[in-house]
């Protein structure tokens, strides 16, 4: 059986199946690490003037 056989209910199964794969490959982390890892690296904001006199 090709893919092209395939009914409109098969390719909803696979999809389903392919987010749902997707979501429970996401990581959730604790907040207080986290905020650890950044806390110790500070955040470098840069401003740029978009008009120039030359």
């Amino acid at each position: 059986m090709g893919w092209r056989h395939f009914s409109t209910l098969h390719w909803a199964l696979l999809v389903s199946a392919a987010v749902h794969g997707a979501v429970l490959t996401v990581r959730f982390v604790d907040p207080e690490r986290f905020e650890r890892v950044f806390g110790e690296a500070p955040l470098e904001v840069i401003l740029v003037n978009a008009r120039s006199g030359e």
